[in-house]
């Protein structure tokens, strides 16, 4: 190994040992704060779960039967609009063939009155 590539004896002021030493303690600290949120999170420690969560998800129900109420509401006058629209088909329809026959008298009567 060159000299380049050996790490360095010192680094920043501790020894490797030290260097080590402190690696383990931020570690261990780290795991702790995961344990202890894992274990909130988990209703070991309900507090900050409780705090957290209990707000939004204790309305959570009543909010879903008003949206299940709103969609039936919606169907329903999805489906008087549909009837309605269905009406107004039918009635044009009716009309727009009476139109064609009255074109096709006119154009017979025409005809007739030209040939």
């Amino acid at each position: 190994m060159s000299k380049k590539e050996q790490a360095p004896d010192n680094m920043g002021g501790l020894d490797s040992g030290q260097a080590l030493g402190e690696i383990a303690r931020t570690m261990g600290h780290a795991l702790e704060v995961v344990l202890a949120r894992e274990k909130a999170l988990s209703g070991g420690e309900g507090p900050a779960h409780a705090e957290t969560f209990a707000p939004v998800l204790g309305g959570f129900p009543a909010r879903l039967a008003e949206l299940e109420d709103l969609a039936r509401k919606t169907a329903k006058n999805l489906q008087e609009v549909d009837a309605g629209l269905e009406r107004e088909e039918n009635y044009l329809r009716e009309k727009l063939a009476a139109l064609d026959d009255m074109r096709r008298r006119l154009a017979d009567w025409g005809g007739r009155a030209i040939g």
